[in-house]
């Protein structure tokens, strides 16, 4: 009987095939690879894109704030002269309305509070440290300098707003003052002739009012830099993202 083995015929491979192998692995893992980092870069990118979006957005919000304290401000400076030439006119020809409001309007200010969550974000993910971002970042820098400004003439304000306070009692009618000092303020009646304006306390009043004169001309000018400054920022940031 005549018995049959299995033939198992064994295979060597050549040093060209584990060399093939051997590449065709090192390229399946570097494109791996470099696949994950293009996506790695394309989603930083987006976020990127996205949060600059944001710093474009609350830099409008900036300037509709902006826009507020300008109107504010010019209110006070017209009402703030008008309160200097009432001083050296006729006191029984002025205007109790007008007079009570400008006193209203003079002690009282308002915070800028700016919008900036989203720029120091961008800031701390340096995404204003690349070279793209050179003019954005010099726009930013000098928006900062003028907003710090217009904090540091805020807090002369409040020195200025405690100085004209302490006048009050010497240029109003307390039974006059009193009903006016709410807010909102109320509705008054046309009435000319001011009493109780202490005259030998005018000469401190009209220095007092010419320095938040000179104050507010200080906002008007940051806010005309900042808007100047916010503006660039938002243009830059829309050319990079069309």
């Amino acid at each position: 009987m005549e018995v049959h083995h299995p033939h198992n015929p064994t295979h060597k491979k050549k040093w060209s095939e584990y060399i093939i192998e051997f590449v065709m692995l090192f390229a399946a893992v570097t494109l791996g690879f470099f696949a994950e980092n293009a996506r790695e870069h394309i989603s930083e990118k987006n976020k990127k894109k996205e949060l600059l979006e944001v710093v474009s957005q609350d830099f409008l919000k900036d300037l509709e704030q902006l826009k507020y304290h300008e109107n504010f401000t010019k209110e006070k400076l017209e009402l703030s002269d008008k309160m200097i030439k009432y001083f050296d006119g006729n006191h029984d020809s002025i205007d109790r309305r007008v007079y009570y409001h400008a006193i209203h309007t003079i002690k009282g200010w308002w915070f800028f509070n700016s919008e900036e969550k989203s720029r120091i974000e961008a800031e701390a993910k340096g995404y204003f440290y690349d070279q793209e971002n050179s003019e954005l970042v010099n726009a930013i820098i000098k928006f900062n300098f003028f907003k710090n400004d217009y904090k540091n003439t805020e807090e002369h304000e409040a020195v200025l707003i405690d100085k004209f306070n302490n006048q009050i009692p010497y240029i109003t009618d307390f039974d006059v003052f009193l009903p006016r000092n709410r807010y909102p303020e109320p509705v008054m009646e046309n009435i000319y002739g001011i009493k109780n304006i202490n005259k030998s306390e005018l000469v401190k009043t009209k220095y007092i009012i010419s320095e938040i004169i000179f104050n507010n001309d200080i906002y008007l000018n940051d806010i005309d830099s900042m808007r100047v400054y916010a503006n660039k920022a938002i243009e830059i940031i829309k050319n990079q993202h069309k």
